[in-house]
């Protein structure tokens, strides 16, 4: 069977280094120029005709699949039904789950300080297109994840989000987005924040961190070459166009 080259178009994109190749998004199954499709079982497939349903698994994709057809019936329940709810069971081993409701969402804390882009790097070469530095929906996101890390010794107290500003923006509070390009609720920061220190827009704080003490839990604005830990998620969700463009200006 020939094997495939897997193109991952993604933020800092990379692989794990052994393992089978898992997919998120039909934009990381390319082989010689042809989009391939990311099978619910998080595997790519590609078009052959010699398989009944005109597909068949990548060779990198897991045991009981690789090289494989794919199943007409997968095909079928594909195209007619919506996408299926990302399987947690495909985040790394070391990723956890910190919150009874939140059963799709796997979050890996990082101590080591480090720049904004080290962590994001580190989050996403996890597991490329699901993997990413956390993005918080709510506030009560944030307080779930200082509870989590707040009993554990020696951690720090402050961590990088995937949280970025357009570096075109005219005003401190204004065009902050999640890694996943959604805006940033406005309750996640810390009081006064983001002020960019003065309250004047110079560009200099174009990125957040929260701080896990009890007294704050909320973001601040900072700059990127800053230390500090961070908390990975795994959620399924790839890094977005415009946040890419922002990390990278």
């Amino acid at each position: 069977m020939m094997g495939r080259f897997l193109l991952v178009a993604v933020l800092l994109a990379g692989c794990r280094a052994t393992g089978a190749f898992v997919c998120a998004t039909d934009d990381q199954c390319r082989h010689a120029g042809a989009l391939g499709r990311c099978e619910p079982v998080g595997y790519c497939s590609f078009t052959d005709g010699m398989c009944p349903s005109g597909s068949r698994y990548d060779d990198n994709s897991g045991p009981g699949y690789g090289g494989q057809c794919v199943e007409s019936s997968t095909m079928i329940d594909a195209a007619i039904d919506s996408p299926p709810p990302f399987n947690p069971a495909l985040c790394p081993a070391q990723y956890v789950q910190i919150n009874a409701t939140r059963t799709t969402t796997r979050y890996r804390l990082v101590t080591p300080q480090g720049t904004f882009l080290q962590h994001a790097t580190n989050c996403n070469d996890d597991l490329v297109g699901a993997t990413h530095l956390a993005t918080p929906q709510t506030a009560q996101e944030l307080d779930d994840l200082s509870q989590w890390i707040d009993p554990m010794p020696n951690t720090g107290a402050q961590f990088w989000l995937g949280v970025v500003q357009d570096p075109n923006a005219l005003l401190p509070d204004a065009r902050w987005i999640l890694l996943d390009d959604t805006n940033v609720p406005l309750d996640l920061w810390k009081p006064g924040d983001p002020n960019d220190s003065d309250g004047d827009e110079n560009r200099q704080e174009q990125f957040a961190y929260f701080d896990k003490s009890p007294i704050n839990r909320r973001m601040t604005d900072t700059p990127g070459n800053t230390g500090h830990g961070g908390v990975c998620e795994c959620d399924g969700v790839p890094i977005g166009p415009s946040a890419t463009v922002f990390v990278q200006q």
